[in-house]
C-alpha cells in the first residue's frame, strides 16, 4: 500500500532545510506547510521546497 505522510514545518532555520530538502529521498513523505514568525521567511522556504500552505504562527499550522 502507497501511503504519503504529510509534513509540517515550525521554523525555517538550518536543520529545517537540511530535513526538508532530504523528503526527495523518502517516497511517500510530503511537505505540506511551514510556518515561521516572519511570514517572508516560511514563504522563502516553501517555494524552495515546494510546500504549498505558509502560516505565520503556530496555531495555523496546527489547525493546517
Amino acid at each position: 500500500m502507497n501511503r504519503t505522510i504529510r509534513f509540517g514545518f515550525w521554523g525555517t532555520g538550518s536543520i529545517a532545510c537540511n530535513v526538508a530538502q532530504d523528503f526527495a529521498l523518502v517516497p511517500g513523505a510530503e511537505l505540506r506547510a511551514v510556518a515561521s514568525r516572519n511570514r517572508d521567511n516560511a514563504q522563502v522556504f516553501a517555494t524552495r521546497f515546494g510546500a504549498p500552505t505558509v502560516h505565520d504562527n503556530l496555531d495555523g499550522l496546527l489547525r493546517d
